[in-house]
């Protein structure tokens, strides 16, 4: 029988996978432990060098340990007057201006950015706002970069545009203390710290009462959190036949997180709290009733009367502790950043020449900055930027 022509298509076809098997090492008659040696040896039987691809050896870099560097952004007041009462809050608006309450001067700087200082709000001639704000101690900053001060009468709103009102009274805020008169509640002084979260919620600490409260933007107060530990004393004063009661501890320091969880210094028994927002109330960093300084995990780390507290971004928590800064990651890994706990070290500033003066008190983060005010040798105190820490 005659054979029929193979077409060109065909032929073509047929030389298509020729090529294909000779790819893969078909038809060369060697077994497969022998094309593996050959080509692990970066040879063919023939000599000829293989085109395989050669990986690359993983070089690992160790970490950049990085940069702390320190500067004074601003210094405020004067030795004989503010020395003795450094700022212990400090809140900051959306565009980086840093408002720090003055006690003693009744008054609320505010600092740019660039690092200039000037009176915001108070009885100062040169006030950008004329109020009388008492003796202020907390401040804080909502999401509308609305300002709220802690004054004798409760807390203050001031809007971006300057408008002053009263929506957080005393009365509204605080309940009497269990146990106590009916008007002990109420706070004979301004509130130290309280804080908000996105949804407008005031979250507030009661004065001598161990009370975690929140206030709702409809005003419905509720307690988060209550018998944190406290010291009562009382002083008699013979000449006048009256017992005056004070106390120390309770919760003090208090923010709130991303997330909406709050903390709270737990100052008496050297604790932080976290409360979720469904109410649940546990010890995230401290041991209960241990003071001491050391860094650590959860309950592995110690504390010596924690006091203000401030959050970043990221859920990290950064806490005033006996003039030292520490933070505690979300996963409640303690770390020290500023001083020494427990040891009142200094914060050690440039073109000083008593550095021993100097004490941590009021730590916040702005961008990727910490920020701490700091007693400043005869200039009163200082606000002092570390860069960093964050990195």
């Amino acid at each position: 029988m005659k054979a029929k022509p193979v077409s060109a298509f065909r032929l073509s076809l047929l030389a298509l996978v020729c090529a294909m098997i000779a790819g893969c090492g078909g038809g060369s008659g060697s077994s497969p432990t022998a094309s593996s040696s050959a080509a692990g040896s970066g040879s063919s039987s023939s000599g000829a060098p293989t085109t395989g691809t050669v990986t690359p050896p993983i070089i690992v870099t160790p970490p950049l340990t990085p940069v702390i560097t320190t500067s004074v952004v601003a210094t405020v007041g004067n030795g004989s007057t503010i020395i003795d009462e450094t700022a212990t809050s400090e809140a900051a608006d959306s565009a980086g201006n840093i408002y720090i309450p003055d006690v003693n001067q009744q008054l609320v700087w505010k600092v740019t950015p660039s690092g200039t200082a000037s009176v915001y709000i108070g009885n100062a001639a040169d006030a950008k706002l004329s109020y009388s704000l008492g003796a202020p101690q907390g401040v804080a900053v909502d999401h509308a970069d609305n300002l709220y001060i802690g004054t004798l009468e409760g807390i203050v709103k001031v809007s971006p545009s300057g408008a002053i009102s009263k929506p957080y009274l005393n009365a509204d805020i605080y309940a009497p203390e269990p146990g106590n008169n009916a008007n002990s509640g109420e706070a004979a002084y301004p509130a130290a710290q309280f804080a908000f979260d996105t949804l407008g919620n005031l979250y507030v600490t009661v004065p001598c009462s161990g009370i975690v409260r929140k206030i709702t933007p409809s005003g419905a107060a509720i307690t988060l959190a209550s018998g944190l530990g406290m010291l009562t004393s009382e002083t008699q004063i013979p000449d006048e036949g009256v017992t005056i009661t004070s106390c120390t501890g309770g919760a003090n320091g208090i923010a709130v997180d991303a997330l909406g969880n709050v903390y709270a210094a737990d100052t008496q028994n050297q604790r932080i709290l976290k409360i979720t927002p469904s109410g649940t109330v546990s010890t995230f960093a401290g041991a209960a009733g241990i003071a001491g300084s050391a860094d650590g995990s959860g309950g592995m780390a110690t504390f010596y009367a924690p006091s203000n507290l401030t959050t970043d971004l990221a859920g990290n928590v950064y806490v005033s502790d006996s003039n030292g800064i520490r933070r505690i990651t979300p996963q409640g890994m303690v770390k020290t950043l500023v001083g020494i706990a427990n040891g009142n070290a200094p914060v050690l500033l440039p073109n000083s020449a008593a550095s021993a003066e100097f004490g941590a008190q009021a730590p916040i983060v702005v961008g990727s900055s910490l920020y701490v005010t700091a007693t400043y040798s005869t200039f009163g105190w200082a606000l002092v930027r570390f860069d960093g820490f964050l990195q």
